[in-house]
Formats: structure tokens, sequence, C-alpha cells
């Protein structure tokens, strides 16, 4: 998910990784956009039921800069290896 200004100057994206192939009951993230006063509030979730206690292997990165710049760093992140 972006968030950018209408003239792609600055951007801010959130980008989870998916759980690999063989996890197909692995937990997904959710994105959330929750507009406030003079802001808007982006976030990235995992909802886990009857998560057991332990490690989890959950994770979310916040990209910032132009538009383009942005972009150009989701791409290189979710192209194949």
């Amino acid at each position: 998910m972006i968030l950018a200004t209408p003239e792609g100057s600055h951007a801010l994206a959130v980008w989870a990784p998916g759980p690999p192939d063989q996890e197909p009951d692995a937990p997904r993230p959710g994105f959330a956009v929750a507009p406030e006063a003079g802001a808007n509030r982006l976030s990235c979730r995992f909802r886990v039921a009857n998560a057991a206690a332990g490690a989890h292997d959950l994770a979310c990165y916040a990209l910032l800069g132009s538009l383009a710049d942005v972009r150009a760093a989701l791409r290189s992140l979710t192209a194949p290896p």
C-alpha cells in the first residue's frame, strides 16, 4: 500500500512479505489507512487466532521517498530471485 502527495514528491509505503507457499494457513498481513486531523495513519497488522507462545516470524517494512523511489523499491523487493 502506498500513500503519496498529489505531485509524488513524498510517499510512504508499507510492505510485508507473504508466507512461504508451503504455509497456506500462515497469517497474512492486513493494511489500513486511518485519516486523522492533518495526517493519515498507515498500519500493517497480522491477526492470529489462538497464537501459541513463542517466536513468530512476522515483518512489515516502511519505505519512504518520492513516489518513483518507493515504487522502484517495491519492485526490487518483490522481484523473483
